[in-house]
């Protein structure tokens, strides 16, 4: 009997799929899987060049040498007994050449099918976050969610699928602005499914702002417009009148809504807020070690000896950066962060290029182009007040994001060279 290496990836690739979105093991399990079943059959077909996330090897590079100076940087500075731990902090990169690996092989042939049932999940867990906003219970775990009291509110934060409304609101974000470009540029020219898609993307974005967390809020607030001014730049004005028109209303009529807002204002008043002091910090560790950092995610198992230091009583709060630029200076130092912003931005770089470039034919690539655009600035933004890029659900969806550019640019590639496509 054949071994049919693509038939089993495929089923684990779906699986991976589906864990993304409601199970933390799964993700890990089948995307460790499917990173052994890459190297097999690179190994056995010795099919080293499609591995490659890039002809050029730009991008490879860069993150071999990344994950070089981390594994130097925690050898040389990192506390003796996590020197392993930030090496294993960039698991990631494996993750995003499997996924762009498998991606590849199965874009052209499920990739809108696939996006149809994903679509059904979300919608799902766009429902029952919405669920666990008033009812403030979580049925997977069979326990109550405590409420925003703070708020005067029974209400509760959605969490969705995972045990953290952070966590919820920063891997569901992305495939809103996914949803909203797929809607606004693919889904005219599809027969059927537009009542679906758009249904699909309210209750979504309802769910994952239930959550209550402002930095998903305020990446929103640039990203929605950023992604409805390119794809249909007359509905930009009516669009923000009926935002404004809301958030008025919403801040008028609810008091809970009104405190969260003029907290969101005042957080930093005085300068004494947890994630201000942390972020003071992880700024004096890079002053420190400037040119390597303390060892990528070690930063936060030195950070009360910088505390203490700068005058903090004993209790004082500690945690990583609440800042992914700052864990990545702190934790990489100079040359790791100029890295990581080099990665990031081949990312933007090439989605902005799918975009602008891709026939219009292909309105699929336009959108998931767009889309993924919008997703990695809607991460970025949400970036600048809680260090995201390190949750592992998160992080999951962002580099399933990030691979799925290069799906697009190498199905784009394919069908420029392929005769019948010229």
């Amino acid at each position: 009997m054949k071994f049919n290496y693509e038939k089993i990836a495929g089923g684990f690739f779906l699986l991976y799929l589906t864990s993304i979105l409601v199970s933390t093991a799964g993700m890990e399990i089948f995307g460790w899987l499917l990173v052994l079943l890459m190297l097999i059959r690179v190994v056995l077909r010795k099919d080293w060049a499609r591995a490659k996330l890039d002809d050029g090897l730009i991008v490879d590079r860069m993150l071999w040498v990344l994950l070089g100076l981390t594994i130097v940087a925690a050898w040389i500075n990192g506390p003796e007994g996590l020197k392993v731990k930030a090496m294993g902090s960039m698991r990631w990169i494996f993750i995003l050449y499997m996924v762009s690996f498998w991606g590849r092989t199965f874009f052209a042939k499920h990739g809108e099918k696939w996006f149809r049932y994903v679509s059904w999940l979300f919608i799902i867990i766009g429902i029952y976050s919405v669920y666990q906003f008033f009812f403030a219970y979580d049925l997977i775990r069979s326990k109550e969610i405590d409420p925003m009291e703070n708020f005067g509110t029974t209400f509760a934060r959605a969490q969705g699928p995972f045990n953290m409304p952070l966590t919820f609101a920063y891997s569901f974000g992305m495939p809103v602005l996914l949803l909203f470009a797929h809607n606004l540029i693919h889904l005219p020219h599809l027969k059927r499914g537009k009542f679906f898609f758009w249904s699909t993307f309210v209750i979504l974005f309802v769910g994952v702002c239930a959550a209550f967390t402002r930095g998903s809020w305020l990446a929103f607030a640039f990203t929605l417009p950023l992604v409805l001014g390119l794809a249909r730049p007359r509905w930009v004005a009516p669009g923000l009148v009926g935002a404004l028109t809301l958030l008025v209303i919403g801040y008028f009529s609810s008091e809970m809504f009104r405190t969260v807002m003029t907290t969101y204002v005042t957080a930093f008043e005085g300068g004494q807020s947890d994630r201000f002091n942390l972020w003071q910090a992880n700024w004096e560790m890079f002053n420190a070690h400037p040119l390597l950092g303390v060892g990528y995610n070690l930063n936060e198992f030195v950070v009360k000896d910088y505390l203490l230091a700068m005058g903090f009583p004993e209790d004082v709060f500690i945690g990583h950066a609440h800042n992914n630029f700052l864990q990545f200076l702190a934790g990489t130092g100079a040359f790791g962060f100029a890295l990581f912003m080099a990665v990031f931005g081949y990312f933007l770089r090439l989605s902005w290029r799918l975009w602008k470039r891709t026939p219009e034919k292909l309105s699929w690539v336009r959108a998931l182009a767009l889309g993924g655009l919008g997703a990695q600035l809607y991460m970025h933004i949400g970036g600048l007040t809680e260090c995201n890029f390190k949750d592992i659900e998160v992080n999951h969806m962002f580099i399933l994001v990030l691979s799925s550019q290069l799906m697009l640019k190498h199905y784009v590639e394919q069908r420029q060279s392929s005769p019948h496509d010229t």
